[in-house]
């Protein structure tokens, strides 16, 4: 499926245990530049704080 810019889907990626979102990198800068909006939040105590990953 082929989205047009500013018609993109969010696009939410999650890690495995023992991985931080840094695993997916590659993959948040391949969907932002076809116009994604992409999250991919760390599990809390692995890169991140409880309040970050709350927002």
């Amino acid at each position: 499926m082929s989205e047009q810019a500013g018609n993109a889907l969010p696009i939410v990626l999650i890690h495995g245990l023992w991985m931080t979102a840094r695993s997916w990198d590659r993959w948040v800068e391949h969907y932002r530049a076809k116009g994604h909006e992409v999250i991919a939040p760390s599990w809390t105590r692995r890169g991140s704080t409880q309040e970050a990953a709350c927002r």
